[in-house]
């Protein structure tokens, strides 16, 4: 439950819907949530030997059960002055952590990218640059093309660095309004943007310079407002965020095992939009008060063999090493080749992974960890949820078992003095005989179906985007436990009858 911070902070690096265009500028920004300043953005835009480099930095400041943390994400873009891509480099400090991906696109279409982890780099990879994807030149010069016209909507492709994807950006012009900006009235142009389901409201003046954004990511209302540089740089309020992590259950749940599944609904606040991914084991149905999702028991099929030699396309991309699954690094190599042993069954060897790296991370729950990739957990053995996951999946793809981090929510008795809750949580699913397959090293009981995930990919921090919008825009208002012996169905009621009590408290966050 405690990477929050992280998600508001990449859904303020992408929410500006233009840059100004002066040769050479520096502006600064105070970020707000509920009126207590928590951090600042700092946008650079410079000409160097006609190219153009633009520079946004977001520092982010809160408390997490009393543990002050800091994360700041830099992405430096470099661009022709007609906004063609040329280079890029993302430096994400995440608390006692450090990641950094650069790049340089070739002239073949594809990008170089370096990366590297609290130290040299670690590995050279060569990718696909995203079809028509445009920096932040581009996308500037794509929105003076269009101009400022009540009304007007396009979209456009936006290279985000941290996930090294090309992300769909849809721009809406609503009009000229009076706006507030720090007890001093402007009148500006109003511009609604949204992308992987991260909406904004961007205030921009007559030549595309943003004066305000406003955006809710993980439940948090988050303004982004132009101001001095004493202003943004002068101290942060020290803002707790452990209430805003949690979904209370509508009842108790106990020895989840046993269940067949459970059938949750979904009620959104307000006119939020909910969506919610189909898995093997997770099945989604819209009604016209929300979502039911119910998540069935698995079973964990035997006999399959690794290394994964089929054709299936996303067990093949899950396979493949990135910045945050080194699965290739010989320490995490030699790791997973011990845990797995002599096993010759892929299931056996998920479950010895499983339960090695759970041994593996011995400083647990440390809430001054920002997030780290599988090397550097490799190296430090300490974090929550989420280095288990990322551990356990780079284990799994280096013994040649397809494997994926899933983000979501799971159940917990008792959390840091809240009780029978859903708080944010991390695992990993291996393909294993043509299903995918839940586990979880970070909870003492392992994965059960008081898990409901939102979104699976390759460890980076920007799948978690997923999550991060639909907490605080829901509720579960009821439940129904599903025995073994009855099919999975959607139900609205709650059941009375409740199972024995097992007690699970370690690993969300």
């Amino acid at each position: 439950m405690r990477k929050k911070l992280l998600w508001i902070a990449l859904a303020v690096v992408g929410t500006a819907a233009g840059r100004a265009a002066a040769a050479d500028e520096t502006d600064y920004f105070a970020i707000l949530s509920d009126g207590s300043k928590i951090g600042y953005s700092i946008h650079t835009r410079s000409v160097h030997e006609g190219k153009i480099i633009t520079t946004d930095k977001v520092s982010m400041s809160a408390e997490r059960l009393g543990a002050p943390v800091t994360m700041t994400v830099t992405e430096e873009q470099t661009e022709t002055a007609d906004g063609k891509p040329l280079a890029f480099k993302s430096i994400q400090d995440l608390s006692l952590m450090s990641q950094t991906s650069e790049g340089r696109i070739l002239p073949d279409g594809k990008m170089l990218i370096t990366t590297g982890a609290a130290g040299p780099s670690q590995s050279h990879t060569t990718m696909d640059w995203p079809a028509g994807a445009l920096m932040s030149e581009g996308a500037l010069l794509l929105q003076k093309r269009y101009g400022l016209e009540e009304g007007l909507i396009y979209s456009y492709i936006e290279f985000d660095a941290m996930s090294l994807r090309g992300h769909p950006v849809t721009v809406r012009v609503i009009g000229r309004k009076p706006v507030d900006i720090l007890g001093r009235q402007e009148t500006l142009w109003e511009i609604q943007t949204k992308t992987e389901g991260i909406s904004s409201t961007v205030y921009v003046d007559d030549h595309y310079k943003p004066r305000k954004t406003l955006a809710t990511a993980a439940g948090m209302n988050v303004e982004t407002v132009a101001c001095t540089q004493e202003y943004a740089l002068s101290e942060n309020a020290a803002v707790d965020l452990t209430n805003q992590i949690v979904l209370d259950s509508p009842q108790p749940l106990h020895n989840l095992k046993a269940a067949g599944g459970i059938a949750y609904h979904f009620e959104p606040n307000g006119q939020a939009k909910l969506a919610v991914p189909n898995y093997d084991n997770q099945k989604v149905l819209a009604d016209p008060s929300g979502l039911t999702v119910t998540v069935t028991a698995q079973n964990i099929p035997a006999g399959a063999a690794f290394p994964y030699a089929g054709d299936d396309p996303l067990a093949l991309a899950a396979l493949k090493p990135t910045m945050y699954l080194q699965s290739r690094d010989p320490q995490i190599v030699a790791l997973a080749r011990r845990a797995v042993g002599m096993t010759k069954d892929a299931s056996e060897a998920a479950r010895r992974i499983e339960a090695f790296v759970r041994d593996y991370i011995t400083t647990k729950d440390d809430y001054t960890v920002g997030y780290a990739s599988a090397a550097e957990v490799v190296k430090t053995r300490r974090g929550d949820c989420t280095e288990h996951a990322v551990l356990g999946a780079a284990m799994c793809q280096a013994v040649g078992i397809p494997a994926r981090v899933v983000a979501g929510i799971a159940y917990v008795d008792e959390w840091n003095g809240f009780e029978h809750v859903f708080g944010y949580h991390a695992w990993f699913m291996a393909y294993l005989d043509g299903q995918w397959t839940h586990f979880d090293a970070a909870l003492p009981g392992g994965w059960d179906v008081g898990h409901i995930a939102f979104a699976a990919g390759d460890g980076s921090p920007a799948d978690y985007l997923n999550t991060a919008t639909l907490i605080g825009n829901f509720r579960i208002d009821t439940l129904r436990v599903l025995p073994r012996t009855a099919p999975a169905a959607p139900a609205a009621t709650a059941p009375r009858a409740l199972l024995q009590k097992t007690q699970r408290t370690q690993g969300t966050r």
